[in-house]
């Protein structure tokens, strides 16, 4: 998923989610989180950056795709930051995707 990235980047998860058999998950009316926080203490209020995905990109295939836009890095401090990525399903079940962490870099060019 992500390991490093620039301050002020547009960045593009693709996900296509499967079930334990490698069916496709039907995402309609699911939800997917990502959240990235530099402390894992802080509540989701006060994480660095937070997505909420309700729109999919094939919901009845699976796939999802979660951008983050330069706005949600270029004031942040470089650093390494943890996040996850959450699905809460049409029921309310919520499942943990993917947890790990990145770094953050500076950029060179501040003139964009």
């Amino acid at each position: 998923m992500l390991n490093k990235f620039y301050k002020g980047d547009t960045k593009i998860i693709n996900l296509e989610l499967k079930d334990k058999d490698g069916i496709a998950i039907n995402l309609s009316g699911a939800t997917i989180y990502f959240t990235a926080k530099t402390d894992l203490r802080k509540g989701d209020v006060d994480a660095e950056i937070q997505k909420i995905i309700t729109t999919h990109t094939d919901e009845n295939s699976g796939k999802s795709r979660i951008k983050l836009s330069p706005a949600d890095s270029t004031n942040l401090t470089a650093g390494i930051y943890f996040y996850d990525i959450q699905l809460k399903d049409s029921v309310g079940d919520i499942t943990t995707l993917y947890s790990s962490k990145f770094e953050l870099l500076e950029g060179v060019t501040k003139t964009i």
